[in-house]
């Protein structure tokens, strides 16, 4: 079952950053002192030919993508400063980590493969560092069907102008699901808990050092959500091991990257674990959907106002395993908030309403039988 709750999910998730393909967004923060490992006489890229087709939403409209090169799930998708789109790792038949990646290239509608990582990961998180290059931290790997899992503390540097990877900085501690990772706007990067940790690292690029931030006040692996004045808001979030009750924290806290701390908001109106948060375009937070123990998905809307302090529910709406995408006109699209379904959610925060009439033009099965890489079309 964890299987197919994450092949459908991240192939889901693909949809979204495809979707953000053509946006552009201005560089922040100070020169990295990481640096990239030499430029070989060729790219390591090669062109992978289109077979099957799969879909992409833009605005309330599909689009045509080419196939991936292998089948994944749980891969991190990162917009490139060249409209490019970076795949990378994830799990393969098996629940098997994947060391390799891959690029979509919108121009010509072809995905291509590029360097693979030195070890393989899933679970993990990736940010872009400021300069063009993308840092992935964390995850977990599994060689071999059926084996235990390694948490790891690694993290790897992507250059696209070589498709070549290098090491980075080791964490001070291994994190999965350490997807709450962040670019500052000091230049810094900031990793939010991680399944069943309560604290946060940041990573200064030019000493590259990682120092633990001030404690967290709960443990969170999901939805970190960069405000408009430079903080960092962890909603709820999910603590895996706790069996004897619906797993999902009932707080959310904000970091200051000036005091270099963590502060609680105020409370949330509802447990929230494994949902997805998203900034509005008036500086406002939508949390939408997740999932409890013991209560499934959940139908659930969440808007916080940071200015007043305030979280107020929304039109709720069921979603699980979903991600969330400002579109170009500050509506909220939602996409993969179920198994098999072809309905994409869509929210208008300024009538506080969903449309649910947007639909892919073909479904998504779990990825076994088939390459993943986006919605089918039928």
């Amino acid at each position: 079952m964890m299987e197919t709750r994450s092949l459908r999910t991240v192939a889901l998730a693909l949809a979204v950053v495809i979707s953000q393909s053509g946006c552009s967004s201005e560089r922040t923060g100070t020169p990295s002192a990481i640096e990239p490992t030499a430029a070989p006489a060729t790219p390591l890229v090669s062109p992978i030919p289109t077979q099957e087709k799969n879909c992409r939403i833009t605005k309330t409209t599909t689009e045509l993508v080419g196939e991936m090169a292998e089948p994944r799930a749980g891969q991190t998708m990162t917009l490139l400063d060249d409209g490019r789109v970076l795949a990378v790792g994830g799990s393969g038949p098996g629940f098997v980590s994947l060391a390799s990646a891959e690029i979509w290239d919108p121009r010509v509608n072809l995905w291509v493969a590029t360097g693979s990582m030195a070890e393989p990961r899933m679970g993990h998180g990736a940010v872009d560092l400021g300069d063009g290059r993308v840092l992935v931290v964390g995850g977990w790997k599994r060689t071999h069907p059926g084996e235990p899992v390694e948490v790891l503390s690694t993290t790897e540097i992507y250059e696209p102008s070589t498709g070549r990877w290098s090491p980075g900085p080791s964490m001070n501690e291994a994190r999965l699901g350490s997807d709450g990772v962040t670019l500052l706007s000091n230049g810094r990067v900031l990793v939010v808990g991680g399944a069943e940790t309560s604290t946060s690292e940041v990573l200064d690029p030019q000493t590259l050092a990682w120092t633990y931030t001030g404690p967290m006040h709960a443990a969170r692996s999901k939805s970190a959500v960069s405000l408009l004045d430079g903080r960092v808001l962890a909603i709820g979030g999910f603590q895996w091991s706790d069996s004897d009750s619906d797993g999902g924290p009932t707080s959310a806290e904000i970091y200051d990257p000036l005091s270099d701390t963590w502060t609680l908001t105020a409370p949330l109106p509802s447990r929230q674990g494994l949902g997805s948060g998203v900034l509005l375009t008036d500086g406002r937070v939508l949390s939408t959907g997740g999932f409890l123990n013991g209560r499934g998905n959940l139908p659930l809307t969440l808007i916080y106002n940071p200015s007043v302090d305030e979280w107020v529910r929304g039109v709720a709406v069921v979603a699980n395993g979903h991600s969330s995408v400002v579109l170009d006109n500050g509506t909220v699209a939602l996409i993969g908030v179920e198994v098999n379904s072809v309905r994409v959610p869509v929210y208008d925060p300024l009538l506080d309403s969903w449309d649910l009439s947007t639909r892919y033009d073909g479904k998504l099965g779990t990825g076994r039988e088939r390459k993943e890489g986006g919605v089918p079309c039928g």
